[in-house]
């Protein structure tokens, strides 16, 4: 059986939410948005997680109270925090999913269905969901055969492509040393310099790699 490991991505400053708490610990159903997104996921397997911080959230490094962080310094993108997390998995083996610090509706059975699509031959599951009015969603392009070809944000997207109803939901799994070795080779993709997870989808298509999705 592979063995899970979780990222959790905390380094978002949360500036929208004007507050001084740092965005992971602010309170959704009486907890910290974190403990939702730790508990997922606990219950889906993981074996090891890794809450991946920014500068500056030693109290969020506190609340974790010896649980395994890493720092991402700078912030360039959602493919750069999860390579700031390579160092600290080490050669860890197995199935990696991404996931975030501010999601506490995705539940241990959403993420389990991303492991067992792993388990089953696929080398990546990004989870996704048909939304009525896709507007501001990364688009999920497949091909004839179901298969995910790529991730296109919809600033990206030509006509036929905003037209598509099915969307990114953020989460993904991967083998670990497929996900690490796309990313290495990850372009940044934008004037910030930035890289984006999302742009492995397209990597790995090319590659004859096996990518799928999964609904929520």
């Amino acid at each position: 059986l592979m063995d899970v490991a979780a990222l959790i991505l905390a380094a978002g400053k949360g500036t929208r939410l004007n507050s001084s708490l740092p965005k992971p610990l602010h309170r959704i159903g009486g907890r910290p948005m974190l403990a939702w997104s730790l508990d997922a996921a606990r219950a889906a397997g993981a074996s090891r997680i890794v809450t991946i911080l920014g500068t500056g959230a030693e109290v969020v490094k506190t609340w974790l109270d010896g649980g395994e962080s890493c720092v991402q310094d700078p912030p360039n993108g959602t493919g750069h925090a999860v390579l700031a997390a390579q160092p600290t998995l080490g050669d860890f083996t197995g199935i990696v999913l991404v996931m975030f610090a501010d999601t506490p509706l995705v539940t241990a059975a959403t993420l389990t269905d991303l492991t067992a699509a792993i388990r089953d031959g696929a080398d990546i599951a990004v989870l996704g969901f048909t939304a009525a009015d896709p507007t501001g969603y990364g688009r999920l392009v497949t091909d004839a055969d179901g298969s995910l070809v790529k991730i296109v944000e919809e600033i990206d997207a030509n006509a036929a492509e905003l037209g598509i109803t099915l969307v990114n939901g953020g989460v993904m799994g991967a083998r670990a040393e497929l996900l690490f070795d796309l990313l290495a080779n990850t372009t940044p993709n934008n004037s910030r310099g930035e890289i984006y997870l999302t742009d492995i989808v397209e990597q790995a298509s090319h590659a004859n790699h096996k990518v799928v999705y999964r609904l929520t």
